[in-house]
């Protein structure tokens, strides 16, 4: 099977197995694979990036609503809320999303230190 990055990143999906979920719930993300054992985070604040990747993205999805709005001259308070509502409505795929692909993106960059570590249930 052919291990695509972006389509297991897209859906949440294990890196190694392309099967268990990263995700419990809406924001409680795994330690462990629950298919194979894989252990998600190798040491604490690997995950900083992913805010990074999560900031650029909103405000890739939310400038140009913002524009919009501000050229309109529409009042301040659209100006200010709309954006606000739309970025409440989307933060949960936002975080998501980057933590999925930034893992998807260490797995495929340092297997070898994947593969070393012991694997562990929960």
């Amino acid at each position: 099977m052919k291990e695509n990055c972006f389509a297991g990143a897209l859906f949440s999906l294990c890196p190694r197995c392309l099967e268990g979920k990263l995700f419990s719930s809406l924001f409680k993300m795994n330690t462990v694979c629950p298919c194979c054992s894989l252990v998600f985070e190798r040491e604490p604040g690997l995950f900083s990036g992913a805010i990074w990747l999560g900031y650029y993205l909103q405000l890739f999805l939310i400038f140009p609503v913002y524009l919009i709005l501000l050229f309109k001259e529409v009042s301040l308070s659209y100006v200010v809320g709309i954006p606000t509502l739309i970025l409440a409505v989307i933060s949960p795929f936002t975080t998501r999303l980057p933590r999925a692909l930034f893992l998807h993106l260490d797995y495929q960059a340092n297997k070898s230190e994947f593969e070393s570590r012991p694997s562990s249930r929960e």
